[in-house]
């Protein structure tokens, strides 16, 4: 499969993953009390669309994005600075045209920038160790047919 069609496959599964999340977050705050005012309101109806292409879109970036990884000559660094830089432009882009950050330096933004960071520093984690693991494997199977190879 090649690069392009990696990235059209993994920016689906984003797409969708982006759109399930914005669902979640909406009902959260829907069962906390949120929109209690005329929920079924034409505007309401509108934002949560643009809200769920944001969403979307966020997941298109986040996991299509990803392709960058599978770059062979590129670094781990460059591969994650790049995808970094990437996914933070689009959110500071898409939170300051939703209402997701407000215009400015403010205490809130600084707390939803930490937040973004926190969770984006987790999920790198978590495939890095899971990548980690099946190099670990394939190395180990390296050793043995080496091993094997020179013991006959």
């Amino acid at each position: 499969m090649s690069l392009k069609q990696r990235f059209i496959y993994k920016a689906s599964i984003g797409f969708a993953l982006g759109v399930f999340v914005t669902i979640m977050f909406y009902l959260i705050h829907l069962l906390s009390g949120g929109y209690s005012e005329n929920i079924v309101a034409k505007d309401f109806l509108s934002e949560l669309v643009i809200q769920l292409f944001s969403g979307g879109m966020m997941g298109v970036i986040g996991n299509g994005g990803s392709v960058i990884y599978e770059i062979d000559h590129w670094s781990i660094i460059r591969t994650t600075v790049t995808h970094f830089c990437l996914a933070f432009f689009t959110f500071l882009v898409l939170g300051l045209l939703n209402g997701w950050l407000e215009p400015g330096l403010t205490l809130f933004n600084i707390i939803m920038i930490l937040s973004w960071i926190t969770v984006y520093f987790m999920i790198w984690m978590i495939q890095y160790l899971i990548y980690k693991k099946e190099v670990d494997q394939i190395n180990r199977g390296v050793k043995l047919l080496k091993e094997s190879k020179e013991a006959s």
